[in-house]
């Protein structure tokens, strides 16, 4: 079956993309993408729909004069949309065991600040890996996450949320 014939038979299934068994060609075939999320950035919960051109590989982001963004109701939401395609942050918590302590075998964990996406996967493994020892202060510095900082280029920490 040639091309046109594919395509043809794709057509007639309600299938519009001439290339349906390999997705990834056409995202890198597709000049203009557009991506809804929801913006996280006020109680509202816009829905935004953030057009850019180019793929979304793994390893290459969008060229941020590119980027359209519609559906904010407020400035905040175009700031999320375009730093949520371009480099995506998450705050991160979890619970670490904790010996020697009478009331708390697990304290709860979190970061200072928002880290890339990407990073998150090795933190968890760092932080699993751990086991604290009583006591513990609120607040109290476990351990710096190498290459990250905030908006005051201060270094991102992982501290305790509650004292055990």
């Amino acid at each position: 079956m040639n091309s046109q014939q594919n395509s043809n038979q794709n057509n007639k299934q309600g299938n519009n993309n001439p290339d349906s068994r390999n997705p990834a060609a056409t995202a890198t075939e597709n000049p203009e993408q557009t991506r809804e999320i929801i913006c996280i950035a006020c109680p509202v919960g816009c829905h935004l729909q953030v057009m850019f051109r180019g793929g979304l590989a793994k390893d290459a982001s969008p060229d941020p004069d590119t980027i359209a963004i519609t559906g904010n109701r407020c400035p905040r939401g175009e700031i999320y949309g375009r730093e949520e395609v371009l480099a995506p942050t998450r705050m991160v918590t979890t619970t670490i065991p904790v010996a020697g302590s009478s009331f708390a075998r697990r304290v709860p964990v979190r970061t200072t600040g928002p880290i890339p996406v990407a990073r998150i996967p090795d933190l968890l493994t760092q932080l699993h890996a751990m086991e604290l020892h009583a006591p513990l202060a609120r607040g109290q510095v476990l351990l710096t996450v190498e290459g990250s900082e905030n908006s005051d280029n201060e270094a991102i920490q992982v501290v305790t949320s509650h004292r055990a």
